[in-house]
Formats: structure tokens, C-alpha cells, sequence
């Protein structure tokens, strides 16, 4: 660091995460940015996003310029392409955050089998922490190389936390809504204009690649999980509603307690009274979840979140600041 800023270079600059970064660190008052990079060279980033307000110039990757000029460097690269990566980066003299699932699973067998592909560097997983701060604040303070979760799984472990934790979940069935920014920017006939607006669909249920990272941090038997997400013809936002069977029978004031005692003191975590929605916490690095006793021995849980934002590049930030004992809220909202 030089002074107090963190020099920090993003590498993906042209993926929706990778411009939702340079959307909030621009006005980050503890950053100086001083690499924006990408597979091909683009003379001015406003080029690309007219919105930003001074020049800045788009270099092709380059590890050695990282590894010179960077305090904290964000891979807002696709799934499998980080891999490529992080291994070259200093991790003695860079933080590193990345916003793929490439170092998400301390068993590579379980990465390889969900993302089919071979693990390039499989030795760097136990080093990885978990980039989710309201269940490991205290290591990643002390991490090199942080795992940003994935959005499905921030808006359900931070659901079902609470209730995980006291062993109470005996079986949940998921049902999750996102917007088409969750799937990138790539060009395919399901995320069309025409496919999308006015539509909403299931897809790969119970078969996603985020039901594994869930579970990795909620204690429960794949045979009594059930997820199936589903694509809205929204920009952006994840609500995911959540039907649990609990172990024992539980009072919803008790239910409320539980969770009070888990989130007050949390910043970017509400607990609301009215079903959350996505406008609730469109363009925030907020969470809002609510809880209702259904039936006896049912609850519902709900949250929302911007799956940009908390689900992604926010939540990056969040991460940042507390590697570089920055306040947590710093360049948030």
C-alpha cells in the first residue's frame, strides 16, 4: 500500500462483475486503480461503459505488471480461466480475490466432477478461504487468496445459516429466482431479448453446480436438499425461498431470536418484517431475509439479494477491505 490506498487491479474488466468492480472502487475513498485488464487492449474503457467519467486504459493480462504494481488484485474471470492465473500471482505480495469458483472446494475431486474440468493447480485450495464475511470474517483478515462465493449460494447460506449451525434443518427444498446477469456475458439464444423479457424458467434442477458449495458450509445430507433455480427476464437481483423442515418444533419469536442473535450486529445482513424483494436491494451490498413459521415444524425462510452486488462484486469488496483493515462498509452501501 502506498499511503493509505490499496493499489488494486482488475483482470476481466469487460464481464458484467468485472464492471460492477470498477463501478464501485472508482469511488472507493482507500483505492487507487492502476491496472484494468482483459484478453484484448482497448485504448479507453469508456469505449466500453460510457458511464465512467475519466480515460482509462484497458491493457491485455499481464502477470508481471500485477505482481509489481498491485496490493489486491480481482479475477472477475469466467469459471475454469482464474486457474490460469493465480498460480503466477505472488500471493507473499498480492492479495488475490477471486470472483470464479475455481478455488471455491478444498476437494478438488468435487470441483472437477461439477465444473468438468482438471484443476491446474490443485495445491492452492487449502490456502483459499471462503469469501463469505458474516460466517469467516476472522480468516479472511488474514487470507492471501479469497474465494468470493457464488450468488445462489450467498443468498441461501446466509438463509439457512442460522439454523444450520444449531443443527435444526432436517431437510430444505430451495427455490431460487435470478436475473440474466448471474449467466455472464455470452451470447446464447435462453439469454436473447425476446427469450428472456416476460419469461421466467426452471433449469438444471437439483443438478447446479452450487448445490455442492452450499452444502460445503450447511450441514446437510445432499439427500435432503432440494434446489432448483429459475431465470427471470430481469437484469439483475436473486430472491431465494426457502421451505424448512425443522428438528424440533420452535416458536417463530424463537425463530426471530436465532436469527437476531446471528445478524444484528451485521451491516450488510437486514432482517425485515415484509417479504423481501429485488428492488428491496437492487444496486446495495445488502441481504434481506425474513422468516415465517408456516406449519408446525415448517418455516419459510426468504432472501434477497443483487446477485452483482452481495452475490459478487460488492461482496469482493467487502472482502477487500477487511484484508487491508479497512472499515467493512468502506465503498459500500
Amino acid at each position: 500500500m502506498s499511503g493509505d490506498k490499496v493499489h488494486v487491479g482488475i483482470v476481466g474488466i469487460t464481464g458484467h462483475t468485472g464492471e460492477e468492480l470498477l463501478y464501485w472502487l472508482l469511488s472507493h475513498p482507500r483505492v487507487e486503480l492502476v491496472h484494468l485488464m482483459a484478453r484484448d487492449e482497448i485504448e479507453d474503457i469508456r469505449k466500453i461503459y460510457p458511464w465512467v467519467n475519466r480515460r482509462l486504459k484497458v491493457e491485455q493480462i499481464d502477470v508481471d505488471k500485477l505482481n509489481l504494481d498491485c496490493d489486491c488484485v480481482f479475477l472477475a474471470l469466467p469459471h475454469t480461466v482464474s486457474q490460469e492465473f493465480v498460480p503466477r500471482l505472488l500471493l507473499e505480495r498480492v492479495v488475490v480475490i477471486d470472483l470464479s469458483a475455481d478455488y471455491r472446494f478444498r476437494d478438488v475431486n468435487i470441483y472437477e466432477r461439477y465444473y468438468n474440468v482438471k484443476h491446474g493447480s490443485p495445491e492452492l485450495l487449502s490456502r483459499a478461504v471462503y469469501g463469505l464475511p458474516e460466517v469467516y470474517r476472522e480468516q479472511i483478515r488474514s487470507a492471501r487468496l479469497i474465494a468470493n462465493p457464488g450468488c445462489y449460494p450467498t443468498s441461501v447460506i446466509l438463509g439457512l445459516y442460522p439454523l444450520s449451525k444449531r443443527g435444526l434443518i432436517r431437510k430444505v427444498i430451495v427455490d431460487s429466482k435470478s436475473g440474466a446477469s448471474g449467466a455472464g456475458r455470452k451470447l446464447k439464444k435462453d439469454f436473447l431479448f425476446a427469450s428472456l423479457v416476460g419469461n421466467l424458467y426452471p433449469y438444471k434442477p437439483n443438478m447446479h453446480q452450487h448445490i455442492p458449495e452450499i452444502l460445503s458450509h450447511i450441514d446437510l445430507d445432499k439427500e435432503k436438499f432440494v434446489f432448483v433455480p429459475h431465470l427471470v427476464g430481469v437484469e439483475r437481483g436473486i430472491v431465494s425461498t426457502m421451505y424448512v423442515e425443522v428438528e424440533r418444533d420452535l416458536p417463530e419469536e424463537d425463530i426471530w431470536a436465532l436469527y437476531q442473535e446471528f445478524y444484528d450486529r451485521e451491516v450488510f445482513v437486514k432482517l425485515v418484517d415484509d417479504l423481501p424483494s429485488y428492488r428491496s436491494v437492487l444496486r446495495t451490498n445488502q441481504c434481506h431475509i425474513t422468516i415465517r413459521l408456516l406449519t408446525k415444524g415448517q418455516i419459510l425462510v426468504v432472501s434477497a439479494i443483487d446477485n452483482l452486488v452481495k452475490g459478487a462484486s460488492g461482496q469482493a469488496i467487502q472482502n477487500m477491505n477487511l484484508a487491508f483493515g479497512i472499515d467493512e462498509k468502506e465503498g459500500l452501501r
